[in-house]
């Protein structure tokens, strides 16, 4: 049997379970006055059982006292055989299961990954969801389309921790933390929840470290010099243009050599 309530999942503060009536208060839809547990929705919906069981509970109405109908000649039963003419039966949407999806090593490569999530329209909650199910919806295993909104975002998973900015202060690489930050901040203008929900912005990351510059150390080895047109050179040098060379060098040009030079 089918579940016969009008939706598929109740909070618990939209049902009142196990109470009790010793009869003047409900029957069942052919018109039998009931006697015993029941339980009630903020829908209106009333069942018996002290709370819903499946291919047990079934659905009660007000009662209504029909004592005085023999003697006026109506035949009451007319009425309970409209009620259950008026039965229809109805796909009921299914809840969202909440998914945890992990990105793929395809997913680590890119960079990123797609998250997908669905909304409740009538208060807000958000569940995350797989791509599966946002093509589901509307269908006899799917979400309701007009009960459930869907949304998806990119979510970032490599690169360094924080923004990598330049002497200017300008962002020469984004971080993962902030361009995920900046995405919950704007898509949570439309879904508010989201904020509550993504609150590790590094979640499923693979960071890698930032490597500073490292600077050129000038050289402190003196050049060895050599000098023209007069100057002195020592240890060997050369000499030209009438220069002294010692330590055995040689002097061109007019110059003298001592130390045994030529």
């Amino acid at each position: 049997m089918a579940n016969l309530r009008r939706q598929s999942y109740y909070k618990k503060g939209q049902i009142k379970k196990g109470l009790l009536t010793n009869g003047g208060e409900y029957t069942l839809l052919d018109g039998t006055e009931y006697k015993g547990q029941y339980h009630t929705y903020t829908t209106g919906e009333v069942f018996t059982e002290p709370s819903y069981v499946d291919s047990v509970s079934k659905p009660l109405i007000p009662f209504v006292d029909t004592s005085n109908d023999v003697e006026l000649g109506i035949d009451s039963s007319k009425n309970f055989e409209y009620n259950s003419i008026k039965k229809v039966t109805v796909i009921q949407s299914q809840r969202p299961n909440p998914a945890f999806v992990l990105p793929t090593p395809k997913d680590t490569i890119r960079g990123y990954f797609i998250r997908y999530f669905a909304v409740k329209v009538n208060d807000g909650e958000l569940f995350e969801i797989t791509q599966q199910d946002i093509q589901n919806i509307g269908t006899s295993t799917g979400m309701d389309k007009n009960l459930y909104k869907t949304f998806n975002l990119r979510w970032k998973i490599t690169g360094p921790t924080n923004d990598v900015l330049d002497s200017q202060g300008n962002i020469v690489e984004a971080g993962i933390a902030p361009t995920n930050q900046r995405t919950i901040n704007r898509k949570s203008e439309q879904y508010p929840n989201l904020k509550t929900y993504l609150t590790i912005l590094t979640e499923f990351a693979q960071t890698t470290p930032t490597t500073p510059t490292t600077p050129t150390t000038p050289s402190t080895t003196p050049a060895r010099a050599t000098t023209t047109g007069g100057a002195t050179s020592s240890g060997g040098g050369t000499s030209s243009g009438g220069g002294t060379s010692s330590g055995g060098g040689t002097s061109s040009g007019g110059g003298t050599s001592s130390g045994g030079g030529y």
